[in-house]
């Protein structure tokens, strides 16, 4: 990673772990997903995570809507997981 600046260890980790909480925002927790990630992105970048809410008993199975937003088109996006 070029931009480290030849961090190693602990310190590169602390360092990255910044690099993405400043990368991909929440407007308050970050989401539990309940299968891989599955973050949507565009031409801005990740979009902000807003919220997220249990399904239940409308699926086969239990799941959740994750729900994010684009600053700067104005437009949101939704992501259903069901396990």
């Amino acid at each position: 990673m070029p931009d480290a600046g030849g961090r190693e260890g602990a310190e590169l980790r602390k360092w990255s772990r910044e690099r993405l909480v400043e990368r991909f925002k929440c407007a308050d927790k970050p989401p539990k997903w309940i299968q891989s990630p599955s973050w949507p992105m565009n031409e801005n970048g990740p979009l902000v995570f807003l919220g997220q809410m249990d399904i239940k008993d409308y699926f086969h199975d239990s799941a959740s809507a994750y729900v994010f937003y684009d600053p700067n088109s104005g437009e949101y996006e939704t992501v259903i997981q069901v396990y």
